[in-house]
């Protein structure tokens, strides 16, 4: 057989993304610990912050690098620390997440492939939607050229590092499912290869949920304006990431495309030129989405089958009824566009 020779970019560190093994698992475990973990409840929706102040242990997890005991045990062991509770819980909870889903995934491994709610399997997409083609719609999704800065921001630099926080990957579908009404299995494995930290029971019921096709969740259609101005106040994230934009005032960064030509000139950045104009509008995409995806909610074969997945993923208590999974916290209702 032919000698197989690895790419040089297969062998060669990259400075962008975190460095495997056990012994960087446990140094970043330990940088956790010591500062940055401690705005970890404050800092875990900010795109630009949560870099610092995530725990960043995913990859490691995902690739066996630590264990979620190894990694439970430590926290619950910092717990008492003066000024690490809050943090600590918040930590846990999502390592309870972490496992959920796991097994939820073990136990409905078709939804890889199919939408964990079967009714969903009748949903159709639009060839082409607001003037623009599934081909069309789906590039510049991919290639970070929405014409939104935050969500061009987010896909760039997760082509570049592997990472971005959970809410900015939720915005990322939402915005491909909702925004550009594609199927979300255009858009599954295209994430999957960028996250260095893909786990298989986590990504497809959240990409799953994320998209609106479970039935048993609340339908987020993430405005990435509001997300922006809420997350990325001050444009730190998007100058970061889209250079193009880095002279452009706060209060105008989040929407470019206000820009007079005497700004756009003013600021170095012409539209359509240095930065995409919008590829769609937001506001008529979303009401379209919202009007499709509730009226698929409502239907029977859909609640059939949300009762199907209730029984058997949830653990019923007296206190717990199906519309409870419906309620959103105010941290949800400000996502909503």
């Amino acid at each position: 057989m032919p000698e197989f020779i690895l790419p040089v970019s297969w062998t060669q560190p990259n400075k962008f993304m975190l460095k495997g093994g056990e012994t960087w698992a446990h140094k970043m475990l330990q940088s956790f610990f010591a500062e940055r973990g401690k705005n970890y409840q404050y800092d875990i929706s900010k795109p630009h912050e949560s870099r610092k102040s995530c725990s960043r242990l995913s990859p490691y997890l995902a690739w066996g690098n630590i264990s979620v005991r190894q990694f439970y045990q430590s926290i619950l062991l910092k717990r008492t620390e003066k000024g690490w509770k809050r943090s600590i819980d918040a930590v846990a909870s999502r390592l309870h997440w972490h496992c959920h889903f796991i097994q939820k995934f073990e136990s409905e491994h078709q939804m890889q492939w199919r939408p964990v709610n079967k009714a969903y399997s009748e949903l159709t997409y639009p060839k082409v939607h607001l003037g623009l083609t599934i081909e069309e719609r789906l590039i510049k999704w991919q290639q970070g050229e929405t014409g939104y800065p935050l969500v061009d921001a987010c896909m760039l630099c997760l082509i570049k590092t592997g990472y971005i926080n959970f809410r900015m990957r939720a915005m990322l579908v939402s915005f491909l499912c909702h925004h550009l009404l594609l199927d979300w299995r255009l858009g599954v494995t295209h994430l999957a290869k960028l996250f260095l930290d893909f786990e298989p029971g986590i990504h497809y019921p959240q990409f799953q949920m994320q998209s609106g096709v479970t039935g048993t969740n609340i339908i987020r259609v993430y405005n990435p304006v509001k997300q922006s101005l809420e997350k990325d106040t001050q444009g730190t994230f998007i100058r970061t990431w889209l250079p193009s934009l880095s002279e452009i005032p706060n209060e105008m960064i989040h929407t470019p495309w206000d820009l007079t030509p005497m700004e756009q000139q003013l600021y170095q950045c012409q539209l359509g030129v240095d930065y995409p104009l919008p590829m769609i509008d937001i506001n008529e995409a979303g009401k379209i989405a919202r009007d499709l995806l509730w009226s698929f909610q409502k239907r029977i074969d859909t609640s059939k089958e949300s009762q199907r997945i209730l029984s058997k993923h949830v653990r019923r208590t007296k206190k717990s009824s199906k519309a409870s999974l419906f309620i959103k916290d105010k941290k949800d209702k400000k996502a909503m566009g």
